[in-house]
């Protein structure tokens, strides 16, 4: 178990847009004030097997670029203004499968 780190933190969400599952994961991002999620799948659509992976790359190119992401969805999604060192990247299936990775620089 990772504890989160202090301050901001940038999440690529890779929910799959099930509602339950997805409602799930956002009333679990808007618990902590300090995660400002980026929901990609409003983007690309899901992508199945690849979603987890995609949210782990958009993830450590926040972190390689010292850069966040704008808000894909500015009504739901709120702003991020510092330099993401740590980036949370989940995926959150339709019936099962949910998966979360903590991904920082080596």
């Amino acid at each position: 178990q990772a504890a989160l780190p202090n301050g901001e933190l940038l999440a690529i969400s890779g929910a799959s847009g099930a509602h339950l599952a997805t409602a799930a994961e956002k009333a679990a991002f808007d618990a902590n004030a300090a995660i400002a999620a980026r929901a990609f799948s409003t983007l690309t659509g899901h992508m199945k097997e690849a979603q987890f992976p995609f949210a782990v790359a958009l993830a450590a190119l926040a972190v390689e670029r010292k850069a966040g992401y704008p808000a894909f969805d500015a009504a739901t999604e709120k702003p991020f203004a510092g330099i993401p060192t740590t980036v949370l990247a989940t995926a959150i299936g339709y019936h099962q499968f949910e998966g979360m990775g903590l991904i920082k620089a080596a």
